[in-house]
């Protein structure tokens, strides 16, 4: 174009910053209009009739000045970035020829880009990094994990890999909803778990409830171990929010490359989650270093769901009894029912081997009603025979509540059918069910309990432990968990939980039962926090309906 005027009266209308220098001799460009928006940027020091190095300072004239030189001498446009302290322009410059004369021009158009460069980060940032957490996400861990594989090869150096999982945390989401109280107690989780290690580490949210550690370089071995141990202890704490007391446990699965031999990021990432399921499965709140065999007992878990279907069909399962002792008169109070599989190939099987995998299909509906035919059906029988002054106990899941009136009126039904008064049954359910959909569980619980039925709750302690549970719900009885015999290492603490527990209860008129009694000296602890209603090995053990029967005919239980 040849009147520069048409290119200055359309660079007014834009909000761009506009500009046109004449090209002078050695590497010299003259500023010869300005449009509103630059003008308005530079006044009051007009640069027209100024060259660029008269303007600038000499440091960012080096830095753009090859620019200007491409554009002159291609002819083709050149757009090129500036970062200043709180924005950053793009310029763009583009030759005009003077076809009269030949003079030669810049266009220059400059124009903001603070805010595409901030949302450009944030995409960036959220391409490898979890939104709420700000920890890496499973990309950026998995491109770590592959530099730490490829450095422990040439240093032979050994790289850990554990997989975290928070257990309770869903439930705790689903209670409080998805609010800033969840988000507050997710991130005190993590920060629990950051104190837990150091040097060099990655620590990415891979999961809504899962965690990665990648730690590369380590001396050896037991530096993982130590590592998990601290932070399933940490995250036994309790978390306070909203007037509630939530309690959380871990289940690690750990990993190692030991910089020798043939892996992949798939297959490490593979190895320390299916480590972590081994622990959910067995333990909890514990850890397991992955060996090769563990492939093999996932695929047998497999194999056990495809025959759950097949074992009701065929009467595999079966049921063991244990005994509930009242101290104070040495009888027995109760009998809880455990379901056992007799599996063809593998042998006896116990619920943790095969309960969630009945869950999952389903299944547990079936099976449910089953074990609550067979519990009631021998009650009756025990009190045909004059056994009338004890209950049957029966463990009820999440899944089987959840289709709540076809539940109740399978329990009405069963009850009918056997001719068991519903005050001698009682149903057992664990703390964190109430976690889970909390008000359509409190319908079908006191519905249960307005027809007679008692109400246990399992595990306490371990799990959601807001009082409006105990508070609102008619619950008949608590049992508190064996773990807090079993942790001798924590043993002040854990008979001050013993001890505020049965306290509680006590105040609210709710029965206590303490489990796993295996010794003297865990019945000595029960007794003198005043718990007198007690279960496990040292008085009787999970047994057959002949044994247990035998056992209730001596209907006193000697104590040596």
């Amino acid at each position: 174009m040849d009147n520069l005027i048409d290119y200055q009266q359309l660079a007014n209308q834009l909000d761009d910053e506009v500009s046109i220098l004449k090209v002078e001799e050695r590497n010299r460009y003259q500023y010869v209009f300005l449009n509103d928006k630059a003008a308005e940027k530079n006044s009051p020091d007009n640069p027209i009739n100024k060259t660029l190095q008269e303007i600038l300072p000499v440091s960012e004239w080096e830095k753009i000045q090859g620019s200007y030189k491409e554009a002159v001498s291609t002819g083709k446009p050149v757009v090129f970035i500036q970062y200043r302290e709180e924005s950053v322009e793009e310029t763009k410059l583009s030759l005009i020829t003077n076809s009269k004369d030949g003079s030669k021009y810049l266009l220059s158009v400059t124009r903001d880009i603070t805010e595409e460069k901030h949302q450009e980060r944030k995409i960036r940032f959220l391409e490898n990094n979890d939104p709420i957490t700000k920890l890496p996400n499973k990309s950026l861990l998995e491109s770590r994990l592959a530099t730490s594989i490829q450095i422990s090869r040439e240093k032979k150096s050994l790289t850990a890999l554990l997989y975290i999982y928070v257990d309770g945390f869903q439930s705790v989401h689903d209670y409080l909803g998805h609010s800033s109280s969840v988000d507050q107690l997710l991130i005190e989780a993590i920060g629990r778990i950051n104190g837990c290690f150091e040097g060099h580490q990655t620590l990415a949210r891979t999961g809504s409830q899962g965690f990665s550690l990648l730690i590369s370089d380590i001396p050896q071995h037991e530096t993982a171990v130590t590592c998990a141990k601290s932070i399933i202890k940490s995250l036994e704490e309790p978390f306070h929010y909203n007037q509630h007391t939530f309690q959380l446990t871990s289940s690690i699965g750990i990993t190692y490359y030991e910089g020798s031999g043939e892996t992949s990021v798939e297959e490490l990432l593979k190895q320390a989650e299916l480590a972590m399921y081994m622990v959910k499965r067995r333990y909890k709140n514990h850890y397991v270093v992955y060996k090769e065999e563990m492939q093999q007992m996932i695929q047998q878990q497999i194999n056990i769901g495809g025959d759950i279907q097949q074992a009701l069909n065929e009467e595999d399962f079966f049921l063991e009894y244990q005994p509930i002792v009242d101290m104070r008169t040495n009888r027995i109070k109760s009998v809880e029912t455990l379901v056992r599989w007799d599996h063809a190939t593998i042998g006896t099987l116990y619920p943790v081997q095969f309960i969630s995998l009945a869950e999952k299909t389903g299944l547990i509906v079936p099976l449910g009603e089953w074990v609550l035919r067979e519990a009631c059906t021998q009650l009756k029988k025990w009190q045909d025979q004059g056994f009338t002054d004890f209950n049957i106990t029966v463990n009820v899941s999440t899944f089987q509540l959840q289709k709540m009136e076809s539940f109740y009126e399978m329990v009405q039904k069963i009850l009918k059918e056997t001719g068991v008064p519903a005050e001698n049954l009682e149903m057992e359910i664990t703390e964190t069910i109430f976690m889970e959909n909390i008000e359509a569980l409190f319908v079908i619980v006191e519905k249960l309990s307005d027809l007679g039925i008692k109400i246990s709750i399992d595990d306490f302690g371990t799990g959601y432990s807001s009082m409006s549970v105990l508070k609102y719900l008619p619950v008949h009885t608590i049992k508190i968990d064996q773990s807090f015999l079993r942790n001798e290492s924590d043993g002040v603490k854990n008979r001050a939980v013993i001890k505020s527990i049965s306290g509680l209860a006590k105040d609210l008129r709710i029965k206590t039962v303490i489990e796993g009694i295996e010794n003297e000296e865990q019945l000595a602890l029960a007794l003198k926090e005043g718990c007198h209603l007690l279960q496990g090995h040292y008085f009787f053990p999970p047994s057959s309906v002949e044994d247990v029967t035998a056992y209730i005919n001596e209907k006193t239980i000697l104590i040596t």
